[in-house]
Parts: structure tokens; C-alpha cells; sequence
């Protein structure tokens, strides 16, 4: 295209407008800009300082778009729901609803907008996850006072339950505590704990079975032998059924 004077009168640049097809002709000229749509006889006028005008009111809309968004995005909430289900945080109850909230420099319990916990990522000493995290927890990092939730009674024989427990050591102060994670969330959560602590989450049920000598064989026959099953802290007495890790390959 070569170039074209539009301060001289009479000069004008013709633009063809195709989707799919040709649509219609927009035309340049040196005071406004005209519309010529597919088979009208008439074109549109748009004086430029109209034009000018709305390309302006295009600009603002746009950048307050720019200044919004990243609010409305910072204000989503991205915790998870999870099933606080035993532990050594004596002022929740097991069963109690929780929000969790791995950030960048804290894992967050929340209750009803309060905190009720906050672990230093360096603080974790391990992350376990399957239907043993209740024994784990409550042997692992030497917990005082650990109560048990309504899931430990029922994990043995609950497969499709999802579990992750944390133990943790800050300063005098250790802990530990279990909670159901939704099927959906369980991935994340584990994840994101992983990320920020820099410790691998390890399966509690593999864990078990090592510790009490448990062979796979005795394991296909009806799990742990009544000597092993009996010196288990917290352990509901009953046939030891074949433990599953949801979601977790």
C-alpha cells in the first residue's frame, strides 16, 4: 500500500471487512470515517472526534478492567474444606468443619474466620496419608494430648475415606493431628503441603505393616498378628481388613 496524504481533501482509504464473507467497506477520509454495510445503499458517519471520544471511553473501561481483575482474584478464597478428625488441637472438636490454607510461608487452620491453627512450613515433621494416619499421628511425633475422631473408628473398614495426617515440632511445642480431605481435593492438599514443607508425604498403611513386622502374606491373610494388634495405641479392636490409599498411586 502506498502511502496516502488523509490532510488532503478528497483523499480517503478504503478497508473491505470480511467474516467468512465480506461484511462491508469502511472508509478513511480526512474528516470522519464511513460505514458501508453489506447491501445498504447508505453509509454510516462517524465524525472522528467521535470517534475519538469513544476509542478514549474504550481505553478507561479497559484499564479500570485491568485494575479489577487482579482484586476480584486476590479475593477468592482458596482454602479447602476439610474434617478435622483427631489430633492434639484441644479447642476443636473431632468432626469439627475446618478450613485449611497452604500459603507461602504457613499452613492455616480456620474456624468460622479464626484461626485455630498455624503451622511454619519448617515446623512439619511429616506428612503421612491413607486409612492409618490416626495411628501414625498419635505415635509419630510423641503428641501429648491426642483425641480421636469418628474416622479412626471407621478407617479400617472405609476404604474410599481420604485421610492426611501432620505432625509437627515448634520450638517445645509438637503436634500432630488427622483430617478427611474431600476425594477431590485430597491430590492438592497433599501437593501443596508437599510444596512448601519440602517432605514427601509417605503412605501410613505401608508404614504400619513395617513396623509390626507385617509381611505381605500376613497381610492377605487377615492382617496383623493379636500380639501386634494388641500393643497398638488407639487401635479399634477387630479383624484388621485390607487398606486402601485413595487416590494416592
Amino acid at each position: 500500500m502506498s502511502n496516502v496524504d488523509l490532510t488532503r481533501a478528497g483523499t480517503f482509504i478504503l478497508l473491505d471487512v470480511f467474516f467468512d464473507k465480506e461484511i462491508g467497506r469502511v472508509e478513511l477520509g480526512k474528516g470522519s470515517i464511513r460505514w458501508f454495510g453489506k447491501n445498504k445503499q447508505k453509509p454510516t458517519q462517524i465524525p472522528w472526534s467521535k470517534f475519538s471520544a469513544c476509542i478514549s471511553h474504550i481505553a478507561v473501561i479497559l484499564c479500570t478492567l485491568l485494575i479489577l481483575l487482579p482484586v476480584v482474584a486476590s479475593s477468592k478464597d482458596n482454602g479447602y474444606t476439610i474434617k478435622y478428625d483427631g489430633g492434639s488441637v484441644t479447642e476443636v472438636k473431632s468432626g469439627s468443619d475446618l478450613r485449611l490454607y497452604i500459603d507461602a510461608n504457613q499452613i492455616r487452620f480456620v474456624r468460622h474466620k479464626e484461626e485455630v491453627l498455624v503451622i511454619p512450613p519448617t515446623a512439619i515433621t511429616e506428612i503421612s496419608y491413607g486409612q492409618d494416619v490416626h495411628r501414625r499421628v498419635g505415635t509419630a511425633g510423641a503428641v501429648g494430648v491426642f483425641t480421636l475422631g469418628v474416622g479412626s473408628l471407621v478407617a479400617l473398614r472405609e476404604s474410599t475415606k481420604h485421610f492426611v495426617g501432620l505432625t509437627w515440632a515448634n520450638g517445645e511445642q509438637k503436634g500432630g493431628l488427622a483430617m478427611q480431605c474431600d476425594k477431590s481435593e485430597y491430590r492438592g492438599i497433599l501437593a501443596g503441603i508437599e510444596g512448601i514443607t519440602g517432605k514427601k508425604a509417605v503412605d501410613s498403611t505401608t508404614i504400619t505393616a513395617v513396623a509390626f513386622g507385617q509381611t505381605d502374606s500376613q497381610k492377605s491373610e487377615g492382617g496383623l498378628s493379636k500380639a501386634n494388634w494388641e500393643q497398638q495405641p488407639f487401635t479399634v479392636r477387630g479383624q484388621a481388613l485390607e487398606q486402601g490409599m485413595p487416590g494416592r498411586s
